[in-house]
């Protein structure tokens, strides 16, 4: 009942706090004024009103807010900024607010802040991408030509690791995936970097750049005259200078088409079939359905030895529409097997795409290749749309769990089996890098074949070597070594299998010893086979790295009121 009365509270107080305002105003003072100087009296009352109304609908509407996100964590976020509104700007209110919906880590689930026009977010003519490499710019306006091509390294005194660690929390994403794609926007606003605390200006910003061997030192100035919200400024973008114009080689297949939702092409001399899907829609012309059965008769009549499915830019769209994929592909028996068929992912493949991503993974003997998903493997989605009352922001909701995978899935991304992420030497020069790693494929055992060649004698020491040599693999950047083999330690458990838990998890601590995690599943089997001194041990060792480990906090209590019940029962 603890949680529940707290978040009463809160609401309690914030409905007060908006009543003590007076609900005879009708017209908001919040967009009557720039957003970006402290707020008067009627704007915190306003912003109260609006946070009130997110705090209460958010885990109303949600399907399970609390999920992921830990109940008391949520409400003292809204505590807090309800007791700090008089000292933010309208900018830092609506940020922190996007912050809290952002605490759930659902993608779909959002508040709309930098592209809401109202809220006057201003941007700079730069288009920044993050890649494997580091962040680099892209393409740019006349004005920023010199920084073309040039590697960011620093956001006024913070490197631009530390700055995206510190844009992150602004924004819904379901992993740090969804931070790459979203942070190049985030990074070049000045009224972002104003609003939490990296810049001292909303005009103006210093960067510093590596091109060419040398340090560049550039501060970025806003255009008095000109309107430079996101929307305003992208809409100069096709007149902007891409790094890419002097590349000797021609586009690569993946951009070559990428404003069309649904297309292929049979590379003759490779004999491969590339095909491409940046929506899960139907076409104005088409079908997926009646498209796929095209790229079934077009692979059987052309001989194919190879299909490659490239979702990388696939944003989502209707999982409905998803089963014609699936079956075209299982009928294409002499390509659906290993080292045939290839799906290039990234961090735009999310929603839709990843419930393709599920079923491929599942029904197909699919290679996955490129960076990992943006999305959860089991997501939170079909969101729906609320209003805050006063300010008018977009606030989105999901309403249902997506669970294609078991229910104890949960990792937070589907990761390639070949790494082959994007690196701006490749970009730069028009080579698409998950196409350079698909023709140059050589079959290699998963971990998954891996640990059943070791299961059958138990051979912990000859799998750990195994798990060593992967590591060292390149290719096998993305896999989530980590999870799998906590995974098998829970197989083991789940068989009452101590010894062979306690292994397990034993590696995973010699692997990943900076992990909370592995020391709170080590303490579990540990716990299950009776010795509770060493997973007290354990649970404290994990909560000292995590201190938001509830898991380590419940198991903590369970040991002691074992061992006051023993004690009791002794005398």
């Amino acid at each position: 009942m603890r949680n529940l009365t707290m978040l009463f509270v809160l609401s309690l107080v914030l409905a007060l706090s908006f009543a003590a305002y007076g609900q005879e105003h009708t017209k908001s003072a919040i967009t009557a004024n720039a957003p970006d100087r402290p707020l008067s009296e009627a704007e915190v009352a306003e912003w109260r009103a609006d946070l009130h109304y997110l705090a209460t609908t958010l885990p109303k509407e949600h399907k399970d807010l609390f999920h992921r996100l830990d109940k008391e964590r949520y409400e003292n976020a809204v505590k807090k900024l309800n007791e700090n509104l008089p000292k933010l700007t309208a900018h830092q209110v609506s940020l922190e607010m996007a912050r809290i919906v952002g605490l759930a880590r659902d993608g779909h689930s959002y508040l709309a802040t930098i592209w809401d026009p109202k809220l006057k977010f201003q941007f700079y003519p730069i288009r920044f991408y993050v890649f494997e490499d580091g962040v680099h710019v892209t393409y740019a306006a006349e004005e920023y030509k010199e920084l073309v091509g040039a590697k960011l390294t620093k956001v006024e005194s913070l490197s631009v690791e530390y700055a995206i660690e510190r844009i992150g929390p602004y924004m819904s994403t379901d992993n740090k995936f969804g931070v790459y794609e979203q942070a190049p926007y985030y990074l070049a606003s000045p009224s972002v970097l104003k609003a939490i605390g990296i810049s001292g200006s909303g005009v103006e910003t210093n960067y510093e750049f590596e091109k060419d061997g040398k340090k560049i030192v550039f501060k970025a100035k806003l255009d008095p005259n000109k309107d430079q919200t996101i929307n305003s400024t992208l809409k100069g973008a096709a007149n902007w200078i891409d790094v890419r114009s002097g590349a000797s080689n021609p586009k690569p297949l993946t951009y070559k088409r990428s404003s069309e939702r649904l297309w292929f092409e049979y590379v003759d001399d490779k004999k491969m079939l590339f095909v491409q899907m940046n929506n899960v829609l139907d076409a104005e012309n088409k079908t997926i359905e009646k498209f796929f059965g095209e790229v079934v008769a077009t692979a059987k009549s052309k001989g194919a030895e190879r299909l490659v499915l490239d979702l990388r830019h696939n944003g989502g769209g209707n999982n409905t529409l998803i089963r014609p994929v699936i079956r075209g592909i299982i009928q294409l028996e002499e390509i659906d097997q290993k080292g045939k068929l290839f799906v290039v992912i990234g961090r735009r493949t999310f929603s839709a795409a990843q419930n393709l991503v599920n079923r491929l993974e599942t029904w197909t003997n699919a290679t996955f290749v490129g960076e990992p998903t943006g999305s959860h493997v089991n997501m939170y989605g079909d969101a729906r749309t609320f209003n805050l009352p006063k300010s008018g922001l977009r606030l989105r909701i999901s309403e249902l769990f997506w669970q294609n995978k078991h229910a104890r899935d949960e990792r937070k991304w589907t990761a390639p089996h070949i790494a082959a992420g994007p690196n701006f030497a490749d970009y730069e020069g028009n080579i698409d890098p998950a196409m350079k790693a698909i023709e140059t494929y050589e079959s290699k055992p998963t971990l998954d074949e891996l640990a059943m060649k070791r299961y059958a004698n138990m051979d912990v020491a000859g799998f750990r070597d195994d798990v060593i040599k992967f590591m060292k693999d390149p290719a096998n950047k993305y896999v989530d070594v980590e999870g799998q083999i906590n995974g098998y330690g829970y197989n083991m458990i789940s068989m009452k299998q101590w010894d062979a838990a306690i292994a397990l998890f034993s590696l995973n601590v010699e692997m990943f010893p900076n992990s909370w995690n592995v020391y709170d599943s080590l303490a579990e089997a540990f716990m299950n086979k009776g010795n509770l001194k060493k997973a007290t041990e354990l649970y404290k060792k994990s909560l000292s790295m995590n201190p938001e480990n509830t898991n380590a906090v419940r198991m903590l209590e369970k040991i002691k009121k074992a061992g006051d019940k023993k004690e009791g029962q002794s005398h």
